[in-house]
């Protein structure tokens, strides 16, 4: 670089400068205690400064001939880029999370760009509920919000960003499954219980018309008809409605006879037998009695009469034919003597 001249003629003027400041330093202590503004002391000072001068030109020459006469080959210098100095961001000026807005049921898919000055390959990775493919399918129920890390490496530094994802609610009304007509026979119990689903999770209020607005119908022999059941889910914002015919069948019921099995009455007495037919459908029935009493329902019982008999009831009210029988027991009375004439012979 220098030759051993130039670096000797350079030691001589580093010595001969700090000589200088150090003359300096003492006149300027000194003129703090005697008058600065005489002659002399200005001519002095003007020697100094001239003397100074001299001393810069000689190295300035020295310089120039070092450099002329004693050149070396340049050595190869490798450019360094440090890396740009930045000042700490302010906390009031940090940009605001990253957040994206979505429906539920859409599919969210990540692309992040990442840059590395070096050109290391970089791995990326997503925290939960994003995959290592960088998506998300959400799905009815996964409303809410969720904070996704996502995390860039090249082996050596970590950078990370935060993202804040909101599911919104897309709401689909309830779903009513398993409706179909229904059809049962009067005195049967009809048991029905809507299923129903609501793909939001949502909590399902199900009514019922009547007859089944309690779940549950008991059907009687009266209630032979067809009954249109409306069916409605509500998740308190959106509601399902469908319905369903329930058909119940007339089932016929057969006419009670009510009369005493045995009945007991004397000779010479009169049976009013009358016929207590019920029919619980309300038909009407036809009665009739067996020989002896017939149809009017009497017997007049003579004195010979005496003994057991069996009478039969029959009610019919269209469609069935019931019967009962009933003993009637006569019994035995002792006539009375009667003059029936008197015959009286002269002779």
């Amino acid at each position: 670089m220098f030759s051993e001249r130039g670096l000797e003629i350079m030691k001589k003027s580093i010595t001969l400068i700090l000589c200088i400041i150090l003359i300096l330093l003492m006149l300027i202590a000194i003129t703090g205690c005697i008058d600065y503004k005489t002659t002399s002391a200005d001519s002095a000072n003007q020697d100094l400064l001239n003397e100074i001068a001299a001393i810069e030109k000689e190295l300035e020459l020295n310089n120039i001939n070092n450099n002329s006469e004693f050149k070396e080959p340049a050595e190869a210098v490798e450019d360094v880029i440090l890396p740009e100095l930045k000042a700490a961001p302010d906390s009031s000026k940090a940009p605001a999370e990253q957040v994206i807005t979505i429906k539920e049921n859409k599919k969210v898919t990540l692309r992040p760009k990442v840059m590395d000055p070096d050109n290391d390959p970089v791995t990326v990775t997503y925290s939960t509920p994003i995959n290592s493919q960088g998506e998300w399918q959400t799905n009815y129920g996964d409303a809410g919000e969720y904070t996704v890390i996502v995390t860039a490496t090249d082996g050596v530094t970590t950078a990370a960003k935060n993202l804040r994802i909101i599911v919104e609610k897309d709401n689909v009304a309830p779903t009513i499954e398993n409706i179909r007509d229904l059809t049962v026979n009067e005195g049967e119990t009809v048991t029905f219980i809507p299923k129903t689903t609501d793909i939001n999770g949502d909590k399902v209020t199900t009514t019922i018309s009547a007859p089944l607005q309690e779940g549950a119908f008991k059907t009687d022999f009266t209630s032979a008809g067809v009954y249109q059941i409306s069916v409605t889910a509500s998740d308190g914002e959106l509601e399902t409605a469908k319905s369903f015919s329930l058909t119940v069948n007339n089932v016929n019921q057969k006419p009670i006879i009510k009369n005493e099995e045995k009945l007991f009455i004397k000779e010479g007495e009169t049976l009013q037998l009358t016929p207590i037919v019920e029919d619980p459908d309300g038909d009407e029935t036809t009665v009739s009695i067996s020989e002896p009493v017939g149809s009017d329902g009497l017997w007049k019982l003579g004195y010979t009469d005496n003994g057991e008999y069996v009478l039969t009831i029959t009610a019919n009210d269209g469609t069935d034919t019931v019967s009962k029988s009933v003993n009637v027991v006569v019994e035995d009375v002792n006539a009375p003597v009667e003059f029936i004439e008197i015959i009286v012979d002269v002779n």
